[in-house]
């Protein structure tokens, strides 16, 4: 089972939050995730793309990839941004419907940073429900 290339909402399982670049996000800028209402915004739809490696991809509008910052934030917490280029992630089967964003090469894994902000970090464990990821298809 994978996820099948195309354009998609990226909601949190456990906040209902979905990650949404804003229309001024520039390469650089922390990913956030917001609540959406009725109406969606244009730029939450993310574009997702699979090497032929089984690496995928998850894009914005403005061309800027989901990305690994190597930074942390105040709480010493390492967070995604968005950057220039194709940053590449491995999706995996969390449980039916449900996805963890992990490092390909590193055991991390995307989580909402739910308790203090709202920004995408990376944790330990995948097993936890803020690391769960559903991929709406929005196309």
């Amino acid at each position: 089972m994978s996820v099948t290339p195309g354009i998609y909402l990226i909601r949190n399982r456990k906040t209902g939050y979905y990650i949404v670049p804003n229309n001024e996000t520039s390469s650089g800028d922390a990913v956030t995730t917001i609540k959406i209402g009725d109406q969606v915004p244009k730029e939450a739809k993310l574009t997702v793309s699979v090497d032929q490696t089984g690496a995928y991809t998850i894009k914005s509008d403005s061309n800027l990839s989901v990305a690994d910052s190597g930074k942390t934030d105040g709480n010493g917490k390492r967070y995604l941004e968005w950057q220039e280029g194709d940053y590449k992630w491995s999706l995996k089967a969390a449980s039916t419907g449900l996805w963890n964003i992990k490092l390909v090469n590193d055991p991390k894994f995307a989580a909402d940073n739910f308790t203090i902000a709202r920004n995408v970090i990376l944790v330990e464990n995948g097993g936890a429900s803020e690391t769960r990821w559903e991929f709406v298809n929005s196309g």
